[in-house]
């Protein structure tokens, strides 16, 4: 088959998060089965390029026209604004396939949903994979949060993406939570796909591991440092956990999306060295995520991973960190529990309880390592169900009841 990815993210423009890793992953693992792999990504570049033998990457470009300037000029509210350029993308996005189609025809179109595919070749099969659980997301960005938001919650931008998403042929979301939320605010059944896990450990990069925290006892936490992930409840413990603990640091690595503090924005980073007090010498830092080689060595010396989301959507962090043995600390409602399962294989904690985080740790501290070893054994053997080559034959089975029905 012939198969092509819209994104608004990717590795060739811009540092990139879940879906970006996300992409790359599914991309090769088609491509090693033999089907043919375009990926488009918005650009103001023109070029066309191989990402890595045989993935092509097309630039579709938003051109900024007149939808756009239109709307621009005359309207001065946020959801105008934003639904505006996802139209402009949109429309970049359904040119290039049209373009693509007429050389090369395209099988199937596997799309992130948000409104990118308002515009589409009807005759081309639409999937969408949700790309997070609107508006839980956007809610959970607050410092304030509630984690049931009602219909009033709905801001315009995000009722034109979800209704654009009832133009695809089919649906899917890599976590449950996520597939129920939307499914409910949309009507409509989303199947449930998760995402795959393939790390190689004879890859790990150690030489940062060695230059900067060889012989340190760790605890970590990786991904956007915000209110999002939880980095907030982190911050209310780890003074208790660093006076406790005296051997321990704690390691951040990732973008800081920055906390607000007496009114006025800081960044995540320095509220959790203001909470530490004496003890933020033992706040380690990592900003920069790209080279995945030593981040998953990061990763695997680990202690264990403190993951206190908010909100996700079966997040590459906890599947990366399960993948290389770690034990995760998680919070139950936002998908964790969709491969925790709690003392057996990681553990599992309230949304917004720093009691119950700093409970978790504790019990995690006083476990005897034989009993830590078989929880990290647990997990390992928990994530085998995301191999390649199990979630290829999920997808592609997918793929092919959307063509079908199409």
């Amino acid at each position: 088959m012939h198969i092509v990815y819209t994104t608004s993210e990717f590795f060739t423009d811009q540092v990139c998060g879940g879906l970006g890793t996300y992409l790359d992953n599914i991309s090769r693992i088609f491509r090693d089965r033999g089907h043919e792999i375009t990926i488009i990504t918005l650009s103001w570049k023109l070029d066309r390029l191989e990402w890595d033998r045989n993935i092509i990457i097309e630039r579709a470009n938003p051109s900024r026209g007149k939808i756009l300037h239109e709307c621009l000029k005359n309207h001065s509210d946020r959801d105008i604004q934003m639904i505006a350029t996802r139209l402009e993308n949109s429309h970049a996005f359904c040119n290039k396939i049209n373009e693509i189609n007429k050389r090369h025809p395209i099988d199937i179109i596997q799309d992130r949903g948000n409104g990118f595919s308002y515009y589409r070749n009807k005759k081309i099969p639409l999937a969408v994979m949700l790309a997070n659980n609107m508006p839980f997301v956007r809610l959970a960005y607050y410092k304030e949060f509630c984690a049931e938001p009602g219909k009033k919650d709905i801001n315009r931008f995000e009722r034109f993406c979800l209704r654009s998403m009832k133009n695809a042929d089919g649906i899917f979301a890599s976590a449950r939570v996520t597939a129920e939320n939307v499914g409910k605010l949309i009507h409509r059944k989303i199947e449930v796909i998760e995402s795959p896990v393939d790390i190689n450990r004879e890859s790990l990069d150690e030489s940062l591991y060695q230059e900067r925290f060889k012989n340190k006892k760790y605890l970590m936490f990786y991904g956007t440092l915000g209110y999002l992930k939880g980095v907030h409840i982190i911050a209310e413990v780890i003074y208790e956990f660093l006076e406790k603990y005296k051997e321990f640091y704690f390691l951040f690595a990732g973008k800081d999306y920055g906390a607000e503090n007496d009114g006025r924005r800081i960044p995540m980073l320095e509220l959790v060295r203001m909470k530490a007090k004496e003890h933020a010498d033992r706040i380690l830092y990592v900003p920069d995520m790209d080279n995945k080689a030593q981040l998953y060595a990061l990763v695997r010396r680990a202690y264990a991973c403190v993951l206190p989301s908010r909100v996700d959507n079966l997040p590459n962090t906890c599947m990366e960190a399960m993948s290389l043995g770690k034990v995760v600390i998680g919070t139950e409602g936002a998908s964790f529990e969709q491969l925790i399962e709690d003392k057996r294989n990681g553990l599992l904690v309230a949304r917004e309880s720093p009691a119950e985080l700093m409970s978790a740790i504790n019990y995690l501290m006083a476990l005897p390592p034989e009993k830590i070893r078989r929880m990290e054994k647990s997990a390992e053997e928990t994530v085998k169900r995301l191999a390649p080559e199990v979630i290829y034959r999920n997808l592609l089975s997918f793929y092919m009841r959307v063509i079908e029905n199409k």
